[in-house]
């Protein structure tokens, strides 16, 4: 029987928007053996091993705003950072308080000193530790606090693929918040043109991130000892928002659950020119 694997990419708030796919997917009998994530992609991974696929759809929805995710330190933030996870860290602990996995679940996370990426296991590793994991996977370097060198792994890796396919799936669904291909832009005018400029520049470096990442594994398969991948990425019709506008995660899930569609391999390699 086919193991399958849910690859969840970084998205911030687009997280919604993937939650919801991964419940549409549920209604199709689509159901992971194996979740990972990058980012956000690690909330929605971890939350889909405890909560299933309603649970974490239950869990976008309950999301109004940024603060209902990242606090404001307003003490000191030149020392220990502009925002910190507090909120999270309810989110989090609710999670997993009163829930056994469904399914294994890895959470990737890089260490600030070295660039070195940590995959964390919930079957390996207690439930304190693996929330830890997780908190440490979305703190943003810069602006969150670190967990004791730990932060985002965002900034290597985008889709861990590998990941999934050492871990015995043979079928697997990267589940994506933003279009695969990136959609054309027009520069900004009004208020704060600058900072949308850099979400965009951000969009894109994070775009092509994840272009690499899936490229690498395909046409590196045999070198990985796994043949004819079985891989599918499963994108929302269109990009609804940016990464931070939190506000609009209900949007989110409700888009994401019946406004997606599935690249098989086939499209994929040609997409990707392989």
């Amino acid at each position: 029987m086919s193991k399958i694997g849910f690859c969840f990419t970084g998205e911030g708030a687009r997280g919604s928007v993937q939650a919801g796919i991964a419940l549409g997917l549920y209604n199709q009998n689509i159901v992971p053996d194996f979740t990972i994530g990058v980012s956000s992609g690690s909330i929605c991974a971890a939350s889909y091993s405890y909560l299933g696929a309603q649970g974490l759809v239950d869990m976008w929805s309950e999301i109004n705003g940024m603060f209902d995710v990242f606090g404001f330190n307003w003490l000191f933030p030149w020392k220990r950072g502009i925002l910190n996870q507090k909120p999270m860290e309810k989110i989090v602990k609710k999670v997993m308080q009163y829930n056994t996995p469904l399914c294994e679940s890895i959470v990737s996370r890089m260490y600030i000193e070295d660039g070195f990426i940590d995959y964390v296991s919930n079957k390996r590793s207690t439930k304190d530790e693996f929330a830890e994991a997780v908190l440490g996977a979305v703190a943003i370097t810069a602006l969150v606090e670190d967990r004791n060198g730990w932060v985002d792994a965002g900034s290597r890796q985008l889709a861990p693929l590998e990941q999934c396919l050492q871990n015995g799936c043979d079928k697997v669904y990267v589940i994506l918040g933003r279009k695969f291909e990136m959609d054309t832009w027009k520069i900004p005018t009004g208020f704060f043109p600058i900072l949308k400029m850099g979400y965009r520049a951000l969009d894109i470096s994070l775009n092509e991130m994840m272009l690499r990442d899936i490229n690498k594994c395909l046409k590196n398969e045999g070198d990985f000892g796994y043949k004819n991948i079985d891989i599918h990425i499963i994108e929302p019709n269109d990009t609804i928002f940016e990464s931070m506008e939190f506000s609009k995660c209900k949007e989110g899930v409700k888009y994401g659950k019946d406004n997606y569609s599935i690249l098989d391999r086939k499209g994929l390699v040609s997409a990707l020119n392989l």
